[in-house]
């Protein structure tokens, strides 16, 4: 999983997806701290794109699930699939 408006972040370590279904993916990002906060605030400031596997995705409302651990974001987000058109 790619999230580009997270890929700039200074302090990033892992991002994955760890559970998918229809419509809806929980994702965990492992950082440093400031990176943490930097990307709480993109997903307050909107919708953000991804790309799933290589299936190209916006993500649209997103749920957080654990903010407890220092180093660590998770959040349930909903998505849909974008059309590239060539």
């Amino acid at each position: 999983m790619t999230i580009p408006a997270f890929e700039e972040l200074g302090g990033l370590q892992c991002m994955s997806a760890v559970q998918s279904g229809p419509d809806r993916l929980t994702v965990r990002i492992d950082a440093a701290k400031p990176a943490i906060r930097q990307a709480a605030a993109r997903m307050m400031a909107g919708q953000l794109y991804a790309t799933f596997g290589e299936t190209p995705i916006k993500l649209l409302r997103y749920t957080v699930m654990n903010q407890g651990e220092p180093g660590r974001l998770v959040f349930d987000a909903t998505y849909r699939v974008r059309r590239l058109d060539s």
